[in-house]
């Protein structure tokens, strides 16, 4: 399997948070599209917090051309899996 770029993963459930073509960009997209940061107490944090922060909510990982023309068109709210470390959809992990 090919990296054609990374997403970022909520680490809560499944879903694709955001995509990008390099780790940082599917970080910044990610953090321009979830909202503030708050803490178990309801406040405001800053995105690098160790414990609440993007690091804390989400994963960023390689993904395939396939996983990422998959989430354009169906959003990222759908079945995929990681191989060796890569994401991709779940027929390239059937393969």
């Amino acid at each position: 399997m090919e990296i054609a770029g990374y997403i970022a993963q909520d680490r809560d459930g499944y879903d694709i948070a955001d995509i990008g073509d390099t780790a940082e960009a599917a970080r910044a997209d990610a953090l321009s599209n979830v909202g503030p940061w708050e803490d178990r107490d309801g406040n405001t944090v800053d995105p690098d917090h160790p414990e609440f922060g993007f690091d804390a909510k989400f994963t960023v990982l390689p993904a395939t051309a396939a996983l990422l023309a998959q989430v354009r068109a169906d959003g990222g709210a759908i079945g995929w899996s990681v191989v060796d470390g890569i994401a991709c959809t779940r027929d390239e992990a059937g393969a």
